[in-house]
């Protein structure tokens, strides 16, 4: 497995994707961390479809697994429209990890111009990684209002 991660991390996707597959089904190998690699490399290497497959096949089958929530979010962000938004949506929950919930919340609020997803983002993790460019698009949503007092608060948002 550290070898097949080595090469991930060089860039090597192909070479990375044949070793995972050659550790399928050994003992001591977890099923659901085999099929995240597999996703990440197809993933990585330009192969959407594939990878969103991988990721559906890792959630449904291991549902429990530590990387459930995060294969939600790159299937969610591989679809696009309504779909995306909709998988994006079903992240908002708090069986969902704190990073993985606010960047779902982040891209629903981005894509959809929804101020509670953006303001939620926020509230959850007002330190977190996706605070500062959920505040920015907040603000700006407020700011682009006609009403005098939603524009002030944009600003003051804008400010913070």
């Amino acid at each position: 497995m550290a070898m097949a991660d080595r090469l991930f991390n060089r860039g090597q996707y192909e070479e990375a994707a044949k070793e995972y597959k050659s550790l399928a089904g050994q003992e001591g190998i977890a099923a659901d961390e085999i099929l995240f690699r597999l996703a990440e490399c197809d993933r990585v290497a330009g192969r959407t479809a594939e990878a969103l497959k991988g990721y559906v096949e890792l959630f449904t089958r291991h549902p429990e697994s530590t990387h459930a929530s995060r294969a939600r979010f790159l299937n969610a962000m591989g679809r696009t429209g309504l779909e995306r938004r909709k998988l994006l949506a079903e992240l908002d929950s708090d069986r969902v990890d704190l990073e993985t919930r606010t960047a779902a919340l982040y891209h629903l609020g981005a894509e959809a111009s929804d101020t509670e997803a953006l303001e939620k983002c926020v509230k959850l993790a007002p330190k977190g990684k996706y605070a500062p460019y959920a505040n920015l698009k907040y603000g700006t949503i407020l700011n682009a209002s006609t009403d005098p007092a939603v524009r002030r608060k944009g600003i003051e948002v804008l400010l913070g």
